[in-house]
């Protein structure tokens, strides 16, 4: 599961929108949106979280990701 407001506001900080990661992932928007939200059916993958990661500067993925 996804700290979906944890990582909006880090991205927030590094002045990254839904959209730029949504181009760097190759996803539309609202797709990434869906993904972020955890939709049923939408989920990121291995090599989107890397990237997000990567993009963002996060070290610690259970920092952001995989949350109870």
């Amino acid at each position: 599961m996804i700290n979906t407001s944890k990582l909006k506001n880090r991205m927030r900080a590094m002045g990254i929108t839904q959209k730029d990661l949504a181009a760097l992932l190759d996803n539309d928007p609202a797709t990434i949106n869906r993904k972020m939200n955890d939709v049923t059916g939408y989920f990121l993958k291995a090599g989107d979280l890397e990237k997000i990661m990567s993009v963002l500067q996060i070290d610690d993925i259970r920092e952001y990701f995989f949350n109870d």
